[in-house]
């Protein structure tokens, strides 16, 4: 018990787990409570963008992008997932979920990568929204270099994060583009 925090940060530490599950497993209905009061209940959906809508409100779920990847060379590395238009941003990294092959992780690395395809994009001190699905050949990732197994160590890091950061690029690029057009 003396390792506990404060109500509140334990309770978002929930929240973000619970999010985390949510996401990765979309054909699951979720109910979280609180105090015997029902916060969440999250029905099984088709896909990510619509448990978004469900989780948070309908305006993140509007303002998000299908990641657009070109082919990899990399036949082990694959992206999907929304990223946040270029009109859309938070003033917190809350809504920055990684997954590697539907595991919630957290690697700063990914996170650099991904505000780096936001360079230019987005105002100073501001963060998109992003839900990034990595699949990639188990050989390539090393899930046992943290306790909670929530970090990972890819074999090739520079090129992931070269991957998704094209992807980003290429998928606000496209958004844009798309705008411009009368």
């Amino acid at each position: 018990k003396k390792f506990l925090k404060q109500d509140e940060t334990e309770w978002n530490q929930i929240l973000s787990i619970f999010h985390a599950f949510c996401l990765s497993h979309t054909f699951i209905h979720f109910k979280l409570f609180r105090d015997d009061r029902m916060v969440v209940n999250a029905p099984s959906v088709s896909d990510v963008k619509m448990r978004v809508a469900q989780l948070w409100d309908s305006n993140i779920s509007q303002n998000l992008l299908e990641l657009n990847q070109k082919k990899c060379a990399e036949s082990w590395l694959n992206f999907c997932g929304y990223i946040s238009n270029h009109n859309f941003w938070r003033y917190g990294r809350n809504y920055l979920f990684f997954f590697v092959n539907n595991r919630w992780i957290k690697n700063s690395e990914l996170s650099k990568a991904l505000l780096k395809g936001y360079l230019n994009v987005l105002p100073p001190g501001k963060f998109p929204a992003a839900f990034i699905f990595v699949k990639m050949d188990k050989t390539f990732v090393d899930i046992n270099c943290h306790p909670k197994k929530e970090e990972v160590r890819f074999l090739k890091p520079s090129t992931v994060q070269t991957r998704l950061q094209e992807a980003v690029i290429v998928t606000l690029g496209n958004n844009i583009s798309k705008q411009l057009l009368p």
